[in-house]
C-alpha cells in the first residue's frame, strides 16, 4: 500500500493510482550432451503458466534417446516427439 499526501492544495487536481501486474517468470537452463544440440539453448525465461518448446537435433551417427529434466531421465516415444508436462 502506498499513500499520496497532497499538501497546500490551492486548486483542483485529478489523480489516478497506477498499477502494473506482477510478472512471475522462471529460468529454464537448456543444454545438450555431446552428440547433438538443443534449441533454444542457454537460460530461457518463461512466464509462469506459459509453455516453452525445445527441439533436440542429433548429430550424424547419433539418436536422440530422451530428456533429462531436473535429474530425471524421460525417454522419448518411438516417434521421437514426447509430450512432457512438468510442474
Amino acid at each position: 500500500m502506498a499513500d499520496l499526501i497532497m499538501q497546500g492544495v490551492h486548486k483542483g487536481h485529478a489523480i489516478v493510482a497506477k498499477f502494473a501486474a506482477q510478472i512471475v517468470s522462471f529460468i529454464i537452463s537448456a543444454s545438450a550432451e555431446a552428440g547433438g544440440s538443443v534449441s533454444p539453448v542457454g537460460d530461457i525465461s518463461v512466464v509462469e503458466g506459459a509453455s516453452q518448446s525445445f527441439t533436440a537435433t542429433p548429430d550424424a551417427g547419433f539418436d536422440h534417446v530422451g530428456w533429462d529434466v531436473d535429474g530425471s531421465f524421460l525417454p522419448v516415444n518411438a516417434d521421437g516427439s514426447p509430450v512432457i508436462v512438468i510442474d
